[in-house]
């Protein structure tokens, strides 16, 4: 339907645009490593090369298409500030203080958990947090940072420490702590400084971008969903019997 749709509108390829596509092909075949993946690939979908450059040039088409529908498309400054006012915890960034046990094998695993469990101990007796980063965090930058990250928002960590030690942290109010936190790297025990969320100046173009996608997405499939509605198909039914 979308590429009947684009053909009534006269939306074709340039030709550059399939040069585009055919080059990227063959770069792909250029390198041998490459080249391996691409044919398993093919096997794979039960495909060949000349498919493969169709199916490229059919969604090339459909996102034309999609381009000409939602040209039109805007945000207003009224939806951005609504948004960032609705979902401001987007927008929340978190300080806090770490204390990092290195585990580099399995053997050490279970000692450092049970160091792990003691701080939570002494923590929990009252112990100082900074005394006990100074005496315990094996970060390779404590003793310049004395364990402190500075201010992150959820996500910007979680290539560094995993999904899990950024969910852990967000949960805690400020001045919380936590209790031990497992990571690929180790384990952790982490103190909340402060917060603070991040001014509308600074994520308008992130919030403009995000609702504009949305915007034409939604468009773009209210423009499908009519052309199913306004499509005619007809069935002949003498004509089905003998199939």
């Amino acid at each position: 339907m979308c590429l009947q749709e684009a053909r009534k509108r006269n939306i074709n390829l340039t030709k550059q645009e399939e040069e585009e596509i055919k080059k990227y092909i063959q770069e792909l075949k250029a390198n041998e490593e490459m080249r391996g993946y691409f044919n398993q690939y093919l096997r794979k979908i039960d495909s060949d090369e000349n498919h493969f450059y169709r199916d490229l040039y059919k969604t090339r088409l459909i996102n034309k298409l999609y381009s000409s529908i939602t040209s039109k498309t805007t945000v207003s400054d009224s939806e951005i500030v609504n948004y960032y006012n609705t979902n401001k915890n987007q927008f929340k960034k978190r300080k806090i203080i770490d204390i990092f046990l290195k585990v580099e094998n399995e053997e050490e695993d279970a000692r450092k958990r049970e160091i792990a469990n003691k701080i939570v101990s002494e923590l929990k007796k009252g112990e100082n947090f900074e005394k006990l980063v100074k005496k315990y965090s094996e970060d390779d930058s404590a003793s310049t940072t004395k364990g402190i990250i500075d201010y992150f928002r959820k996500g910007e960590k979680e290539a560094e420490y995993g999904s899990v030690f950024e969910e852990e942290v967000f949960k805690l109010a400020v001045g919380q702590i936590s209790n031990v936190i497992k990571t690929v790297k180790g384990y952790h025990i982490v103190k909340v400084l402060d917060e603070k969320y991040m001014p509308l100046d600074e994520v308008k173009e992130e919030i403009q971008s995000k609702l504009m996608k949305q915007k034409k997405d939604e468009a773009f499939r209210l423009y499908i969903e009519n052309l199913k509605k306004l499509s005619k198909i007809n069935v002949y039914k003498d004509r089905t019997k003998d199939l």
